[in-house]
């Protein structure tokens, strides 16, 4: 996936949501009651058993990511600040300055109007197998200021 603001797509790397896990879980511990009392009533399932099949997959490939691309860092926006996405482009020099919380990445906008600010930063969760990898990119396409 590329486009002409963003560039050629470095790295994806899923976040730690747990919003997003909770109501995943919810969805197939739905399922599998449906599916249940479906094969309880009838002695066989039904053809909702075969696209519950697919819930895990469906949340695993929708599951929010954070992406770098050459000309920035697409992230996911939290569900209490949402506006007219639910995705933010930050362009590399529009980032002031990058810290690591434990497992939490934040990315702070610049405020300078010379560099094109204000511009909201933000901050996400990713999974501790994933940070060298991410680490090695803000080194390489935004090195420390």
């Amino acid at each position: 996936m590329s486009s002409p603001e963003r560039g050629k797509l470095l790295l994806a790397v899923r976040i730690r949501s747990s919003g997003w896990l909770f109501w995943g879980w919810i969805a197939i511990s739905a399922w599998v009651a449906i599916v249940i009392v479906e094969i309880v009533a009838t002695r066989r399932p039904g053809p909702l058993f075969l696209f519950g099949a697919m819930l895990p997959l469906l949340i695993r490939l929708l599951h929010p990511r954070l992406r770098f691309f050459e000309n920035g860092v697409e992230m996911p926006i939290p569900p209490g600040e949402r506006g007219k996405g639910a995705i933010r482009f930050l362009p590399w020099q529009q980032i002031e300055r990058s810290d690591w919380d434990r497992d939490r990445l934040t990315l702070v906008g610049t405020q300078s109007i010379l560099a094109g600010g204000p511009v909201e930063g933000g901050t996400v969760s990713i999974s501790p197998k994933d940070r060298l990898r991410v680490e090695q990119i803000l080194a390489a396409k935004w090195p420390a200021r």
